[in-house]
């Protein structure tokens, strides 16, 4: 069996973040270079709207983007790094669960 495919992670932004599967077999993604953990919600369209965010940054521009909004906010001080933090608003939605032929296949692809 190959190894999982490793994505870059929107903390540290090394290439260290991986789908797992939790002790009741929901998805969720771990970084092995700082510890971060992103547990998705919203079904399926919340699963795949992850893997889509972090296959966005392994893109080199994205990347540099993201690098330099992080270090304009933090010279600006910390109510700059407050308006980055803070959640952008969203509309609540229920979708249908993954079934576990295609969380294996998120697990093998990373898609």
């Amino acid at each position: 069996m190959s190894e999982p495919r490793k994505y870059v992670c929107l903390c540290c932004l090394l290439r260290g973040m991986r789908a797992r599967t939790d002790k009741k077999g929901r998805l969720f993604w771990q970084c092995e270079s700082c510890g971060a953990i992103i547990f998705p919600r919203g079904g399926h369209i919340g699963l795949f709207s992850v893997a889509h965010t972090l296959r966005l940054l392994d893109t080199v521009d994205a990347q540099r983007y993201v690098r330099r909004e992080a270090f304009a906010a933090a010279e600006a001080g910390e109510s700059a790094l407050m308006d980055l933090l803070r959640p952008a608003p969203t509309v609540a939605s229920t979708a249908p669960q993954l079934s576990k032929e295609a969380q294996a296949e998120v697990l093998r692809t990373g898609t």
